[in-house]
């Protein structure tokens, strides 16, 4: 049933947007365009408000998760002290750090301990090569080769952590650790320090 609704409404879309385009000399023409908008908007938000998928207008569903409970990871590398520094998402370019992420929630875990730790492994030559690059001057990422500090980011949600070199060490990070924070939404809203820290992985791994 909802195939076949999804079905007219796609079709209702081509039909009003033909209608615009074949009246483009017309007087009507801006009528026939603020419908097809009225139509496209009236229809997302009912995918939305109903929780259906009516392609092509979608319900968003990963911004609509009902769950209080939130969690996510992140990488901190660490050096010979053992002290950590929370690595900035261009340090493991070309990676997207959005794709990285979920790679790193999802395909990760399932590998075998051994491609972990390559995985691993190449993601720290990374991480070093980029700081080396800091510490020499030179860009962080490789997609700010060109652009510098004017290159627009991959993503809004991960801040320039590295854009000065008093965050970095002067000596090679010697390994990485992955780590998921959990927390409420509502007690952090209302203390920020309100969530629990949990060690996933360690490369090197601990003898």
């Amino acid at each position: 049933m909802m195939q076949f609704a999804s079905a007219l409404l796609f079709l209702g879309f081509v039909a009003v947007a033909l209608l615009a385009a074949t009246h483009k000399r017309s007087p009507r023409y801006r009528s026939f365009v603020n419908l097809l908008l009225v139509y496209a908007a009236c229809a997302g938000l009912a995918a939305g408000l109903l929780h259906r998928e009516a392609w092509p207008f979608s319900r968003w569903l990963v911004f609509a998760y009902p769950e209080v409970p939130h969690s996510t990871l992140h990488l901190r590398a660490y050096d010979r002290s053992g002290v950590e520094y929370e690595l900035d998402a261009r340090a493991l370019e070309p990676f997207n750090p959005i794709e990285l992420y979920t790679w790193l929630s999802v395909t990760f875990p399932r590998l075998p301990a051994a491609q972990q730790d390559e995985a691993a492994g190449h993601l720290l030559l990374l991480a070093n090569a980029s700081r080396r690059r800091v510490l020499e001057g030179g860009s962080i990422g490789i997609f700010a080769r060109y652009f510098g500090s004017a290159a627009a980011p991959t993503h809004f949600l991960f801040t320039r952590k590295w854009d000065g070199r008093a965050a970095l060490p002067k000596e090679s990070f010697l390994g990485l650790r992955i780590y998921e924070d959990s927390w409420d939404i509502e007690q952090r809203y209302r203390d920020p320090h309100a969530f629990q820290r949990r060690l996933l992985y360690q490369f090197p791994r601990a003898q």
